[in-house]
This record gives C-alpha cells, sequence and structure tokens, in this order.
C-alpha cells in the first residue's frame, strides 16, 4: 500500500534539494516533459520489472534524463535511481504530480480555472484575473474554458475555492426566490 504522506515528503525532499541546487524550474520542465511524453507508466514498469538487472535499468534511466545535459534532469535521474534502490517505484508517480504543486505552494501560487460563456479580451481577463488575486492575496495562474450554458458572466475554481457569478447561477437563484413567495 502507498502512503500519500510518505509521497509528499519525497516530493518535498526533491523540492528542497532542487532548490539548494538551483534547479527547482528545470526539474519542473523535466517532470512535464515526463508527464506530456506519458512515459512515467512504461518507467515505472520497467523499473518494477524483476527480469531486468538493476545495472540496465540505472542505464535506461541515465540515457532518459542524465543525458539531457540539464541540471534538472540529472537531479531526476538520481531521485528515480534512488527510489529504485529503496525499492520505492510506487511512489514515482505521486511524487511527480505533487511536485509542481509543492513549488507553487512554495512561491505563493495558485491554480485556477476560469469558466467564461465567450472569449475573453485579453483586458478583460486581466482585470479579472487581478481581482481574484487580490482577493485571494496570491498570484494565480488561469487556465480559460468556455461554456456557452453560462450565458454571461464566469466561474472561477481552485479545487477548494469556486466563484459562480454566471448568469445561469443568477437565473435559477431568482427563479427559486420567485417560486417560493406567492404572488397575490
Amino acid at each position: 500500500m502507498r502512503s500519500g504522506a510518505a509521497a509528499e515528503r519525497y516530493a518535498q525532499a526533491l523540492l528542497n534539494v532542487a532548490k539548494s541546487q538551483d534547479c527547482a524550474d528545470a526539474l519542473l520542465v523535466q517532470i512535464g516533459q515526463v508527464a506530456r511524453d506519458g512515459n512515467l507508466e512504461s518507467l515505472a514498469r520497467l523499473l518494477n520489472n524483476p527480469r531486468v538487472a538493476s545495472a540496465e535499468k540505472e542505464a535506461v534511466v541515465r540515457r532518459l534524463f542524465d543525458g539531457t545535459g540539464e541540471t534538472g534532469g540529472a537531479l531526476l535521474c538520481c531521485f528515480i535511481t534512488l527510489l529504485r534502490r529503496k525499492g520505492r517505484v510506487a511512489y514515482l508517480a505521486d511524487v511527480l504530480h505533487l511536485y509542481p504543486r509543492l513549488l507553487d505552494r512554495e512561491r505563493g501560487v495558485q491554480k485556477g480555472r476560469l469558466t467564461v460563456a465567450y472569449p475573453l479580451e485579453p483586458d478583460v481577463r486581466d482585470r479579472i484575473q487581478a481581482r481574484l488575486e487580490a482577493g485571494m492575496a496570491r498570484a494565480i495562474v488561469l487556465n480559460c474554458d468556455q461554456d456557452p450554458d453560462l450565458l454571461g458572466g464566469f466561474v472561477f475554481s481552485t479545487g477548494t475555492i469556486m466563484i459562480d457569478a454566471s448568469i445561469r447561477t443568477e437565473l435559477a437563484r431568482l427563479s427559486e426566490k420567485l417560486k417560493s413567495h406567492p404572488v397575490g
């Protein structure tokens, strides 16, 4: 059984080492590349395969990451080798998933999703982002989506916070108010 707390400790340790080596961003790029390419599952299967010799596993990891010439790649190579040697490869996906979140948290950055009914002009988007940042007292990285069913307004969510300022929701509230108050 994997422990989320153990994965978070590994991710925090990885972040601490990356910061001490001044390669937190380079490591983030490497992690993003692994996640984007979809190689993480294949790598975990290889590292867990008892038929593949340890030296061969380490050679594959070195070729994948250390050969990139990036500081983050060398650190990721060492980290994966450490997890493999300690028998903790099962934590790899969780650690690599947590690392960007921990880095954002440390930098005071919050990721959020802004859903609007139609495309926003850049200045309108910037004003909304500035108001959200002021309200949350931290920097926000916005991903924008469109949902014509909103009719207008927006919905902002971070995973723990949701602000629904859509016309669809306001119309639903008004409808409920009208239903609850008898006419006449």
